[in-house]
């Protein structure tokens, strides 16, 4: 865990260093006008930094959820150890066991916020199972199902439907948090996340009916290690090549400076440290 706090604080330093100018146009916008002009696209070390940033957000929620862990831990080797008043009520007693079982199922039992998602083989196998995995049931259960069934009479138009009702409400909720954080004076544009995750869900839906309709490959197809690494691959090659989508809206409103805590303190040292009564 120590390591993981050093790259993390690597990351965070190399970031802040050495941030790139971005275009003021956006980046689904360039990508249209290199299709009709030839105009580039993004320059090689905006990709780069663009990816680094990406790698940032996983080394972030890993690493809190790191902490958290050790955190519950701690609290529940304190209730484990502390010595039961006979006097305590017996509904205080009670509530303290629904603490223990509580911290037992999310320490040993719950998976990690996010679980290895470089070894991704799909974009299923991503957001499903390796990036937010806590969230998957509820998305399902409140968006997913109803929509599908809604449908029974197409499957799969209620099985497209049903992905993009999740992938539309995850990206409108990401748009409400970056609307109510961020200074859209600096540049921060509306819609974008809305349309990444939106892509991803077209994204999704195409490979999932490429590999069943095309392939005949159902979902639980066993593929050897070989076919492992290829599909790794080709997934991490597409989202590698929208991650200036992710990254740029929050570079431009300069996200991880106005929440880098050390350096936030290091200014209000610097302001301060003249300071006189």
């Amino acid at each position: 865990m120590f390591g993981k706090f050093l790259f993390f604080d690597f990351l965070i330093e190399f970031l802040l260093d050495n941030e790139p100018e971005i275009p003021e146009k956006l980046y689904i916008l360039r990508i249209f006008d290199y299709f009709v002009t030839g105009h580039q696209i993004i320059p090689l070390y905006n990709f780069f930094y663009c990816n680094i940033y990406l790698l940032l957000t996983y080394i972030s929620f890993s690493f809190g959820w790191d902490v958290q862990i050790i955190l519950f831990g701690i609290i529940l080797n304190f209730l484990l150890f502390i010595k039961n008043n006979g006097k305590q009520r017996e509904e205080n007693k009670s509530y303290i066991t629904h603490i223990k079982e509580w911290l037992i199922l999310t320490i040993f039992y719950t998976k990690p916020l996010v679980d290895k998602p470089y070894l991704s083989t799909s974009p299923r196998d991503f957001w499903s199972n390796r990036w937010h995995s806590i969230y998957r049931e509820c998305f399902r259960e409140l968006f997913y199902l109803p929509v599908r069934n809604f449908f029974k009479f197409n499957r799969n138009f209620g099985f497209i439907l049903g992905i993009l009702s999740v992938y539309l409400i995850s990206g409108i909720l990401h748009d409400y948090i970056d609307f109510v954080s961020f200074d859209y004076s600096k540049g921060y544009s509306i819609g974008d996340p809305t349309l990444f995750f939106l892509f991803h869900g077209l994204f999704l839906i195409l490979w999932e009916l490429f590999e069943s309709k095309i392939l005949g490959r159902g979902r639980n197809f066993k593929d050897n290690l070989t076919t492992k690494i290829f599909k790794i691959l080709i997934f991490w090659s597409v989202l590698s090549l929208t991650a200036p989508w992710y990254a740029e809206p929050l570079i431009r409103v300069k996200y991880i400076e106005a929440n880098n805590t050390k350096r936030i303190f290091s200014k209000l040292i610097e302001k301060y440290a003249n300071w006189k009564m």
